[in-house]
């Protein structure tokens, strides 16, 4: 409905008034996708398996000891001399799995699933 309401004008005028119209059709287009996603993901895709539960369990830890992990590779990874992106993909590929190992691990020990 916003496309040929809001779209259409915008591609036809010019200045303020296509500008205004191509932002209000951006925002229209965003909420829907949004709201239609939001919708097509309850429907489809409400299950939940062994390795989503496994992840849902430990998210809370994860979220508690991240900034220490992800300090630590820092502070390991600071002598690798290479572009950013290289050194982001290292980090990627090492704090995943220790983020979530380590939570496993404190979450093993006596007591802390109550409290994580």
């Amino acid at each position: 409905m916003a496309t040929p309401l809001l779209l259409v004008p915008a591609l036809l005028t010019t200045g303020a008034l296509s500008t205004a119209l191509m932002a209000a059709w951006e925002s229209a287009l965003a909420v829907g996708l949004i709201i239609g996603f939001t919708v097509w993901f309850r429907e489809r895709h409400n299950t939940q398996g062994p390795r989503g539960r496994f992840l849902a369990e430990h998210a809370f830890t994860v979220y508690i000891i991240h900034p220490l992990v992800l300090v630590g590779l820092g502070w390991a990874l600071r002598p690798l001399e290479t572009i950013a992106i290289v050194k982001f993909a290292a980090m990627l590929l090492l704090a995943l799995p220790l983020c979530w190992w380590i939570a496993y691990l404190v979450r093993s020990l006596p007591g802390a699933k109550r409290v994580l």
